[in-house]
């Protein structure tokens, strides 16, 4: 069975299967997940399951990534938790985090996904220096996972996803062993 959150990402064109060009490569998916504040429902959806996995976690502070912003929004105003986000410009933590903050806060990083571009460690060490103790990263997709310091708790993984896409016969066995091996690599 398809996970109802990835199935709605799927119907409307946030992930998608196919050959695309990104950058020199070509790759058998394409994730728009930077997209998600378009359909409204589908990012209430993802902001409440990601309070589920946040409700046992000491968290006073959201931290998000620039194209998380949106995702970010959504949690915090779920759970009343204060956002922090990054203005993506690659500044000194003080001028590139947005938001009410000083040291000490446990915090949680909220990504789009994880896995596919680079991974956010220097975000991570510049919010541990202005005082966002960073312990947990929840992100929308798991496209593979990665060595980290902190806890990844992702709301759906990727490999999962299209094993359960062929199993349903959404997704062409060939197509699957493609996706995969990109995930593997």
């Amino acid at each position: 069975m398809i996970n109802p959150l990835a199935q709605r990402l799927l119907d409307v064109g946030l992930i998608q299967f196919g050959w695309f060009q990104h950058g020199k490569t070509t790759l058998p998916f394409s994730l728009n997940l930077d997209m998600l504040a378009s359909y409204p429902a589908i990012l209430e959806q993802a902001a409440s399951e990601a309070q589920t996995l946040l409700s046992s976690l000491n968290v006073t502070r959201l931290l998000a990534t620039t194209d998380a912003v949106p995702f970010g929004v959504a949690v915090s105003l779920r759970t009343g938790i204060p956002l922090v986000y990054s203005r993506g410009a690659g500044e000194a933590p003080v001028f590139d985090l947005i938001g009410a903050y000083d040291i000490g806060h446990p915090s949680m990083l909220l990504t789009n996904s994880s896995g596919w571009n680079a991974p956010p460690t220097e975000l991570i060490k510049g919010a541990r220096r202005v005082g966002l103790e960073v312990h947990t990263l929840v992100t929308l997709l798991e496209t593979r996972p990665e060595p980290a310091d902190y806890t990844v708790l992702p709301l759906l993984r990727f490999t999962d996803v299209v094993r359960d896409l062929e199993a349903a016969g959404q997704l062409s066995s060939l197509h699957t062993q493609a996706v995969l091996q990109f995930t593997h690599s």
